[in-house]
């Protein structure tokens, strides 16, 4: 038997890593109170947490909105720290506030096999996926998203986009 020093950082996880990326709405309020809001995704995720990029940088401890346009689910997250900078972004790992709130729907239970990691990842994509199809959902855009479209295609139609 393992003593705790000696186990690896993924006997100690909570829940496992799944490679997936999926396309997330993070909200903050900088050190002056203005409000941030991006749209990104996430590099891996687990049924406590995530792994995301972001083009701003952020202190370990911050508090953050996130919204997971295929889930359509919002939680609370706290910043764990920033694992790494590259020319795409500054990659974050985040935890969930609520534990219980599983923003990507991921199943319970862990696993130690392969193959039955592999059965849960395949349990996971199946339910990310909807109707027979297997196609991917279709965020619907936000408010202000629709409206810039709109305004576009008016600019477009009067002539005023040249």
């Amino acid at each position: 038997m393992q003593n705790e020093a000696t186990q690896t950082k993924t006997e100690k996880r909570r829940s496992e890593r799944i490679l997936q990326e999926l396309l997330i709405r993070v909200a903050w309020r900088d050190s002056r109170g203005k409000g941030i809001r991006v749209n990104t995704r996430t590099v891996n995720i687990s049924r406590y947490g995530a792994k995301i990029i972001l083009n701003h940088e952020l202190a370990a401890g911050q508090e953050i909105n996130v919204y997971c346009l295929i889930t359509e689910r919002e939680g609370k997250a706290q910043i764990i720290g920033r694992t790494e900078v590259m020319a795409k972004g500054h990659f974050y790992g985040i935890e969930f506030v609520d534990q219980e709130n599983n923003l990507w729907n991921i199943p319970s239970g862990s696993s130690s096999t392969p193959s039955s990691r592999r059965a849960k990842n395949e349990s996971f994509q199946s339910n990310l996926l909807t109707g027979a199809t297997g196609t991917w959902p279709t965020p619907k855009p936000p408010a202000y998203a629709q409206a810039s479209r709109a305004t576009g295609r008016l600019a477009r139609k009067s002539g005023l986009d040249k």
